[in-house]
């Protein structure tokens, strides 16, 4: 049994090399580095001529503890005309031990769905956010509004100003809110939401919704987020409406005549695109 015992554990022949031949080492080889972890919250910031707003976007981001360990934000330059962009640059360079900060430029303006769509198809979070650059509701929102999402076994979570428990330290103008309700009757007048409010601003969405609706839509200015949860209503994504706490700030580029009736043409051929759904 000894001889038998022996005999297996050296039975192993040495095969003898050819000419010029090196033996290959047993001996383990270097630890690859380690390759990042996928981020877990992708949000996307649209920017237009917010060479203003950047100081305050650079220190609340600098403040901000992602509610993931691995996060990224997405700053997309909307073909701005001012230093929008190489201020986002610069503070990429800041900010670069404290939070993946990435710049995205356009060469021309394309509106602000057309900068949300562009960042959005850059992200790669199990969570993609989008939410303006005048932060008028916070980078604090996120985590506890993916609370909810996750709670509801939601896919798509939306701001609303209507909530009954947003507050609203700061209001826009008289003006601003009975422009921004008309807007809202006339999208519910068209069938296009039920919501009552769609132009918050502020929306999180799981990477799986994100992925199949943002290609599907056509709208590129502000009618963007009227059409992105229409969309999800005829696809059965479960949608919920999350309250806010919404700060208004003087600065806006948005011109409440101008740019509302340009949002209800907008809505209206978007009932026509779609009037199969």
């Amino acid at each position: 049994m000894t001889d038998a015992l022996f005999a297996t554990t050296t039975s192993r022949a040495v095969v003898p090399l050819a000419p010029g031949q090196t033996r290959r080492s047993t001996r383990p080889g270097p630890v690859p580095a380690s390759i990042p972890a996928p981020p877990v919250v992708s949000v996307v910031i649209p920017c237009f001529n917010e060479a203003a707003r950047i100081p305050a976007l650079v220190k609340a981001l600098r403040a901000w503890e992602p509610p993931f360990r691995h996060a990224e934000v997405i700053a997309v330059d909307d073909g701005s005309s001012d230093d929008t962009a190489t201020l986002l640059e610069d503070a990429a360079t800041e900010l670069a031990d404290h939070i993946d900060l990435r710049v995205e430029r356009l060469d021309e303006n394309r509106g602000k769905g057309g900068a949300v769509q562009h960042g959005v198809a850059r992200a790669g979070g199990t969570y993609t956010i989008f939410l303006d650059a005048d932060l008028s509701v916070g980078l604090d929102a996120i985590g506890p509004t993916i609370g909810r999402l996750d709670h509801h076994h939601a896919s798509i979570a939306f701001g609303s100003r209507r909530h009954p428990d947003s507050h609203l330290p700061v209001k826009q103008s008289w003006r601003r809110q009975l422009g921004g309700r008309a807007i809202n009757v006339i999208a519910r007048g068209l069938g296009l939401t039920t919501s009552h409010d769609t132009q918050c601003g502020f929306k999180v969405l799981r990477r799986d919704a994100a992925s199949h609706l943002f290609p599907l839509v056509r709208e590129q200015r502000f009618a963007f987020d009227v059409e992105l949860l229409f969309l999800a209503d005829r696809m059965r994504y479960k949608t919920i409406e999350v309250p806010v706490e919404w700060t208004h700030w003087e600065g806006s580029t948005v011109s409440p005549v101008r740019d509302g009736l340009a949002m209800v043409r907008a809505m209206v051929k978007m009932r026509r695109r779609w009037r199969r759904l």
